[in-house]
């Protein structure tokens, strides 16, 4: 009888050969369609955000664009009355405080004159009358105080008039001369600020558009 072959032996595998992957087990089902509707809602929920924060960065244009409105408004309405000031302090306060302080004093001066011819033809009168000489140096003297206190009074509204001309309407002046370029430097800055106000809240706006259209 023929002889029986032997049965074939698995050979083993080579050294360093890599070993044959492991069989994954089926996936769950209810576990990916679970993640697949947390990923829905989680990008759902991101969409609402971003369309509130979209709508909010309009309303903060709006709100802003009507601050800088009215400070803009308010700020020219300053910067008018400044200028209307200016205006009235040299085409008429500053003339009529000269005009006033010059005919003060010429009626002080006026009033000096008099006092001295009414103290001379005092005098005059005085000297041929004949009268109580006590009486005549008390009427004498009191015309002569009385005439050297407008005398002093004239001298000092002299020296009041010289600086309400040389000092102090000029300061007044510069005053209110600075106090329109005030106002001109504050309109400037606000309207560069409301430029730059425009320009991040529109960069707000492009961010918050981008969100939501990712």
């Amino acid at each position: 009888a023929a002889a029986t072959a032997p049965p074939a032996t698995a050979k083993p595998p080579a050294a360093g050969a890599a070993a044959p992957p492991a069989a994954t087990p089926p996936k769950d089902e209810a576990k990916e369609a679970k993640e697949k509707e947390r990923k829905l809602a989680d990008l759902l929920n991101k969409l609402a955000v971003g369309k509130q924060r979209l709508r909010k960065a309009r309303l903060s244009v709006e709100q802003h664009d009507e601050e800088h409105k009215s400070t803009l408004t308010r700020l020219n309405a300053e910067l008018a009355l400044a200028k209307k000031r200016l205006d009235d302090f040299e085409q008429n306060t500053m003339q009529s405080r000269i005009d006033r302080g010059t005919l003060g004093l010429q009626w002080a001066e006026d009033s000096i004159k008099e006092q001295e011819e009414e103290l001379s033809q005092l005098e005059i009168t005085y000297k041929a009358d004949e009268i109580a000489k006590v009486t005549k140096e008390i009427v004498l003297e009191r015309a002569r105080r009385r005439l050297e206190r407008s005398r002093r009074d004239v001298v000092l509204q002299k020296k009041d008039f010289n600086t309400l001309k040389t000092e102090t309407l000029p300061r007044e002046k510069e005053e209110l001369k600075l106090a329109v370029e005030n106002k001109e430097r504050e309109l400037a800055a606000a309207q560069r600020g409301v430029i730059l106000a425009r320009i991040d809240r529109r960069m707000e706006i492009m961010n918050a558009e981008q969100e939501v259209t990712k």
